[in-house]
This record gives C-alpha cells, structure tokens and sequence, in this order.
C-alpha cells in the first residue's frame, strides 16, 4: 500500500524535472537530438549531417567564448567527429535515440574544458 504523495513531495519532483530537462537537453544534446530527428525522420544521412552541425555549433561556440586558438578547435572538431562516427557504427543508428548522441556530447564538453586547461597552461606557464 503506497501513501498519497503530498502536495510538497508533489512541488519538489515538480521543480526537479523543470530543472533537470534543460539542463540534460543542453549537457546531453537533447537541443540538436530533438530537432534532427525531426527535421530529417530520422533518416541518414540528413541526420548524421544535422547532429555533426549541431556538434561543430557547440565547438565554436564553446571556442571562441574561450577563446581556444582555431587549430585546437579543428582538432577537437575532427576527434568529435570520429567518436560520432565510432558510436555511430558500435551502437547501431541514432534514429530515436539521445542518449547515444549524448555521449558525444559530453565528450566535446569534456574536451573543450581540456582543450581550454592546456591553452591556458600554455599562456600562463609557471
């Protein structure tokens, strides 16, 4: 037998989910998943197209608010998108799916902070 739950437990889980989807849709790239499936049905290879646009959004973006020389950004870029394509083939397509995009994404958000640590050790050195 459950208890009611009551109308704080209620505002808490609320709260939580409004919280928690953006913040995953931005950190998982749901913002790029959502809207590539649908603009393409979740065929290839439109799809592939629009979420490695949406990957390179991120890079630059990330990079130049960073301010990440331009050579370091196209090495993030092309190490990107190897490991979409490697997730690509190792977990079958990504119609439908976002959290196996989203495993790229967290890795570009892993390696632009990489990325910006080295460049500032290496304007900064000690």
């Amino acid at each position: 037998m459950s208890l009611p739950a009551t109308l704080g437990h209620r505002a808490r889980g609320a709260l939580l989910l409004c919280l928690a989807l953006p913040f995953l849709g931005v950190v998982f790239g749901g913002i790029y998943s959502v809207s590539a499936i649908k603009l393409s049905r979740g065929r290839d290879p439109w799809l592939s197209v629009l979420l490695l646009s949406g990957l390179a959004c991120t890079v630059i973006s990330a990079g130049f608010l960073l301010q990440i020389p331009a050579a370091r950004l196209g090495g993030v870029c092309v190490v990107l998108a190897a490991a979409f394509f490697v997730v690509r083939r190792v977990l079958g397509g990504l119609d439908r799916n976002l959290e196996r995009f989203g495993l790229v994404h967290l890795l570009a958000l892993v390696l632009m902070v990489v990325t910006h640590v080295a460049t500032l050790a290496e304007r900064h050195p000690q």
